[in-house]
């Protein structure tokens, strides 16, 4: 037993300030105390408090898989507070009634989870720092700096983070809580001018597939810039896996601020067409805005499939983003001139020929003779025919969208990438800290990025405004202080200095086209004739925007959202599908040797030397169930129907989508290649084999079985044996000689099946491991393909 000193007894005025006492004595001496029985008199009132040892009970082992442990020793200690009332008042006296330990010290106070309790001060601390985002770490990091003498654990601020989560919850799910949140944010701020507008569907299960949700704040910014539209996906923001539709628009400042989000089941054209009608509608009717002057996307097929099949949408030109595309040609650049596998004289001959080509294509992207820069390309790399025909196939079928030669009279404001996007989304998975949230807490995420994002471009703009900067105090600039944004006089002053130097080329009206803004030979008339500038800049520059009038405040909707349940894991992701889990059909594949891509593949046709591809079967679709149905009182929707809340003045609207709209399809997966699938036929086959082994064998022991049966049957059977009650397990024996015969017949009977088994298990270990030979083989032919696809032109 460790000698660990008891508390003290001595008298206190309350019962928490004795227990205090002791648990700081126990603190000390390094163990820890818990609270025992309670003892009340006959009024009910607390007369004696017993506390025991925080080790006291004895460790039941109870786990079956996990392997576990405890802190429990069966400590005997134990002490007491106990109530006094004499003539001196009413006291608390500590009395130990056994001070022995059976354990010793502990090496820090945190080994007890009694010395990590937090009290209702830093409870509601953890609270606010979860609200405002923070991560676990960080909380526990400003908890410690607050106090360091607190022993709190990471664990413990996740436990308080989760425990306050399922407060929140309230008994509904993550996804009820979801639209219950959505009208609580339009209710908490009546201010506002506009509501929470989300629009959403669920399939024949009810689940929430495809939501589309835009904050008050950003339907504000977006009336003041209409002008340009982002639209991208990311992924990796929640527990579902569902893609992330990203809308964002560029202010007057060159600054970007979100539109919307949208979760999606997959990146399909029936997705995105749901998101650009109900984009289209805010747009068009609830907000009464124009259409915009440009769309920047990605290389999207079914985004830009459903940009064409809008009426709102489809008149507005859209263009790609010029950095996804100078990466895509850099990616097959790098293919073709490999620096793998080569020495290093070559390697710098090849790094030389990748940068000659990319500069190339920067200077053709930009060029204003595109016709005569293209062919001079093309005669100077004759002899790379798979690298022109790439360009040809994939970027001249499009060259409106790519090349600034073709744009033309495209306004797009000097906004040709989709980086501002890219940035957009990394400071929302700042907020959201995991992707193994929900769709309720990446919207409380959206929420609070909203709310700062609008702050801060109004913050800028208000500052720019009284702002003079030193390099914009060009006489003729001084009229547009306050009327333009310095980023439009910036560009404006870049035309004066090159109207002061002289150097002016032709006016093609390009730049006024493009930018909204005056060219040099613009200013240059205006300054003959003595008139201002104003007229020239476009309004997307201005402080000041008109032509738009604020909605009047719609009525507050009813919620009853009860039949909507939880969105389906997305398990068919882009990319490689991981360990046959998409499939259950298919046998896992282990292996770390990546998958041929498509681009491999072209190539591999091109030298004859394609490798043959079996489709994959489609996955068998489950029944569809029917959802719950809501109460009659109460407008839910139906399953397979497109959602907007509507208040009870709008019951006779018509719908927004057709109610017979059918449920999305499950996404296809792309053929695998032979030598996966020849592995998984392996597989297959083998599993077959041993299933028909068995049941082969299953069926000879039967017929034995049964044989032997009708043998006894037939011969005369004594009373003892008819009678002899059969027992579970090996026979005993009997004191009959009968007995003990029919004993021995069963044990042999039950030793045959045992043999059996065993045969039939060893065939399948050969069936198996000649399987895992074939497949080795085909990894082993495959990579021989592999070698033959690293070089095009090995033939030649």
């Amino acid at each position: 037993m460790s000698v660990l000193n008891p508390p003290e007894e001595l008298e206190y005025a309350t019962c928490d300030l004795a227990e205090a006492a002791i648990q700081e004595n126990a603190k000390q001496q390094g163990y820890a105390v818990a609270r025992n029985k309670p003892y009340n008199d006959k009024k009910g009132e607390l007369r004696r408090r017993t506390f025991r040892c925080a080790m006291g009970r004895k460790y039941e082992d109870l786990a079956t898989q996990r392997t576990t442990g405890s802190r429990m020793t069966g400590c005997e200690f134990a002490c007491d507070a106990i109530r006094i009332i004499d003539k001196k008042g009413e006291r608390w006296k500590v009395r130990v009634k056994n001070p022995e330990h059976n354990h010793a010290a502990d090496l820090h106070p945190s080994a007890q989870p009694a010395h990590r309790k937090r009290d209702e001060a830093t409870k509601k601390l953890i609270k606010v720092l979860q609200a405002a985002h923070l991560r676990p770490t960080d909380i526990l990091n400003i908890l410690i700096k607050n106090d360091p003498k607190a022993n709190y654990t990471r664990v413990d601020i996740r436990n308080e983070v989760s425990k306050t989560r399922l407060e929140e919850l309230d008994g509904l799910t993550p996804t009820q809580a979801l639209f219950v949140a959505l009208e609580a944010y339009n209710v908490q701020d009546e201010n506002l001018e506009n509501r929470y507008a989300y629009w959403y569907h669920r399939d024949n299960e009810g689940r929430v597939d495809y939501l589309f949700f835009v904050h008050p704040k950003s339907q504000e910014l977006l009336r003041r810039h209409p002008d340009v539209l982002l639209v991208d996906s990311t992924y990796s923001t929640n527990r579902y896996n569902m893609p992330l539709a990203h809308i964002t628009g560029r202010t007057s400042q060159n600054g970007s601020f979100d539109i919307g989000y949208a979760f999606m089941a997959a990146e399909r054209t029936e997705h995105y067409g749901l998101l650009i009608q109900h984009l289209s509608q805010l747009w068009q009717d609830d907000l009464s805005l124009p259409p915009p002057y440009l769309i920047v996307t990605d290389k999207e097929k079914a985004l830009k499939n459903a940009l064409r099949e809008n009426n709102f949408f489809s008149n507005v030109p859209q263009i790609l983003c010029q950095w996804h595309t100078q990466q895509n040609v850099l990616s097959h650049v790098q293919s073709l001139w490999s620096l793998k596998h080569v020495g290093s004289d070559e390697k710098s001959s090849l790094q030389a020929k990748r940068d000659a080509f990319m500069a190339r294509w920067k200077s053709l992207v930009g060029s204003r003779d595109f016709w005569v820069d293209w062919k001079k390309l093309k005669e100077d790399y004759a002899d790379v025919k798979s690298l022109i025909d790439y360009i040809e196939n994939e970027w001249l079928s499009c060259k409106e969208e790519v090349f600034d030669f073709f744009m033309g009279k495209v306004m797009h404001f000097g906004v040709k990438v989709t980086s501002s996007n890219e940035g957009a989304h990394a400071v929302l998975k700042r907020f959201l800290n995991d992707r193994t949230g929900n769709l309720l807490t990446v919207c409380k995420a959206t929420h609070d990025h909203i709310t700062l994002q609008a702050r801060k471009v109004e913050q800028k703009l208000a500052h720019s405004y009284c702002t003079t900067y030193t390099d914009l105090r060009h006489p003729l600039l001084r009229p547009l202080h306050q009327f333009a944004t310095p980023e439009a006089l910036r560009s404006i002053s870049k035309q004066f200095q090159a109207l002061e130097k002289g150097t002016l080329r032709p006016c093609t009206g390009l730049f006024e086209q493009q930018m909204g803004l005056p060219c040099a030979h613009t200013i240059k008339a205006r300054v003959t004739l003595k008139q201002g500038l104003e007229e020239d800049i476009h309004s997307h520059w201005k402080y000041s925007r008109t032509g738009y009038q604020p909605p009047e405040k719609q009525q507050a909707l009813p919620t009853h959202l009860m039949s909507i349940a939880e969105p389906a894991t997305i398990v068919r992701t882009r990319g490689r599908p991981r360990n046959g889990r998409e499939d259950p059909s298919v046998a896992k594949d282990k292996s770390t040797t990546r998958w041929p891509s498509q681009w491999e593949l072209n190539r591999g046709r091109e030298v004859n030397t394609q490798l043959p591809t079996i489709a994959r079967p489609p996955p068998a679709s489950a029944p569809a169930s029917a959802p719950a149905s809501a109460p009659a009182s109460t407008p839910a929707s139906t399953p397979g129907e497109v959602t907007q809340p509507t208040s009870d003045d709008d019951a006779n609207l018509p719908d927004l989508v057709d109610n017979d709209l059918t449920p999305f399809a499950d996404l296809q997966l792309d053929s695998r290649s032979a030598s996966c699938t020849t592995s998984h036929a392996a597989s297959r086959v083998a599993s077959r084999a041993a299933s028909r082994a068995a049941s082969r064998a299953a069926s000879r022991a039967a017929s034995r079985a049964a044989s032997r049966a009708a043998s006894r049957a037939a011969s005369p059977a004594s009373p003892a044996a008819t009678t002899t009650k059969k027992k579970r397990g090996r026979p005993k024996g009997s004191k009959n000689k009968q007995g003990k015969k029919q004993g021995n017949e069963q044990l042999h009977e039950e030793m045959g099946q045992q043999r059996q088994q065993k045969e039939v298990r060893q065939q399948q270990r050969k069936e198996v491991a000649a399987a895992s030979a074939s497949s080795y083989n085909t990894r082993r032919a495959r990579r021989s393909n592999y070698a033959l696809l690293d070089d095009p032109y090995s033939s030649e």
